[in-house]
């Protein structure tokens, strides 16, 4: 008979959550530890007919301080077309304090690190695909180890097709070459962090670009 694993709650830094935040599935909660108050927020790649829609997000959150209260519908968050869509109960309502911290946290993506009471914590599953994580690597991250697997196989196979993998180089050097080559190509591979961080103009400061936040 086997039994339920329940998902570890795991702490991850600023740079693990970058590239947590937008995987697909990704459920995570911000702590303030001077108030002792936090909240969770899901954020999840839309599907139509069954594909996931690149780049459109639905956003919720879960009630601040409750674990009984269930998620709170937000709006919708498309990367591409530069726009966020509140919906739900709260959408008339700016000052709700869902949409406080979504767009506190969204501004200030890049420079996590400067608030020293913000404690960032996944929530045992995986950020891609939903399910439990059981590997100590993968909930360290917040990502199991085959859906970073596809994440990378993915972008090598997108590199290949623009005609820009070189056999001879490791995956991250071919990431630099690519990114060189085609800036575009920043929206369409798996990125790591350190790599993002050479770049401070183009790297992960995607929010900042926006200009919706």
């Amino acid at each position: 008979m086997k039994t339920k694993r329940t998902p570890i709650r795991k702490s991850i830094t600023a740079d693990q959550f970058r590239n947590f935040i937008f995987a697909g599935r990704s459920i995570f909660t911000l702590e303030n530890t001077t108030t002792n108050t936090y909240i969770t927020f899901k954020i999840r790649q839309i599907k139509k007919k069954c594909k996931l829609v690149p780049n459109n997000f639905g956003i919720s959150c879960k009630g601040v301080g409750s674990l009984m209260a269930g998620f709170i519908f937000l709006g919708f968050l498309h990367l591409e077309r530069k726009s966020f869509k509140r919906w739900g109960e709260h959408k008339d309502n700016p000052s709700f304090i869902g949409y406080k911290t979504l767009f506190w946290l969204f501004r200030n993506l890049e420079n996590l690190e400067n608030f020293p009471n913000l404690e960032l914590y996944h929530e045992g599953i995986c950020c891609k695909c939903g399910r439990t994580l059981t590997v100590p690597e993968s909930i360290d991250t917040g990502i199991g180890p085959k859906c970073l697997s596809n994440l990378l196989v993915n972008s090598a196979g997108t590199m290949r097709s623009e005609g820009v993998w070189d056999d001879l180089l490791t995956y991250d050097n071919n990431v630099r070459k690519a990114l060189q080559k085609d800036p575009t190509l920043w929206s369409r591979l798996h990125i790591p962090e350190h790599i993002k961080l050479e770049n401070p103009q183009t790297g992960h400061r995607l929010l900042g670009r926006l200009g919706i936040f």
